[in-house]
């Protein structure tokens, strides 16, 4: 009886210590949540990093308290009553709640990684969005200029290169392209 009674105090103060530590990582990650929305703190890699450290301690933190699970759900039996107390009744029933609430809080818990998981993919792909965005406005800018000057480069003889005056206006010609290709990207909200 008294081994039970040490045994109980031992595992309220481990369950304890759990359920402590778990609201603290679920904050960590609201912190992760918000830097990616705004787009501010660590990298992506980083952040990935911390996000399956959080993972692997709540993971770690859940199997400890199921583990307990069948011990402390076979103290709270009315055969034990027998041989026990109302009074380390009522503590292994108490026991028994604030390991379930332990365990609630670890499943709550890695839920909220999971969801600071899809924020950084979010994240990630949107920024990745803007980049090719970037990169195909360059390129629709750049290859229609770079069409009419290869084209004006061929080695043939026409009249349009016996005066350099020409040169000014095929660079005109590429400018108002490319101002026109701004206008129309804009127009659509593309940029």
């Amino acid at each position: 009886m008294a081994t039970a009674l040490l045994f109980d105090r031992d595992r309220v103060d481990e369950v304890t210590d759990w359920t402590d530590s778990l609201p603290k990582l679920e904050q960590d990650t609201r912190g992760d949540r918000r830097q990616s929305d705004v787009g501010q703190g660590v990298g992506e890699r980083q952040g990935a990093r911390g996000l399956v450290e959080m993972r692997r301690e709540v993971g770690r933190l859940r199997r400890a308290l199921v583990s307990h699970r069948e011990v402390v759900l076979a103290l709270t039996r009315p055969e034990l009553e027998a041989i026990a107390s109302s009074d380390s009744a009522e503590r292994f029933t108490s026991l028994r709640d604030r390991l379930e609430e332990g365990v609630q809080a670890s499943r709550d818990a890695r839920e909220s990684i999971v969801g600071s998981f899809d924020v950084l993919l979010a994240s990630t792909g949107q920024r990745t969005n803007e980049i090719m965005k970037v990169l195909t406005l360059a390129s629709v800018l750049l290859l229609p200029g770079a069409l009419i000057a290869g084209n004006m480069g061929m080695n043939f003889e026409v009249e349009i290169f016996e005066s350099a005056a020409y040169f000014w206006v095929v660079l005109v010609i590429i400018a108002t392209v490319a101002v026109a290709t701004l206008a129309v990207a804009r127009a659509r909200e593309w940029i």
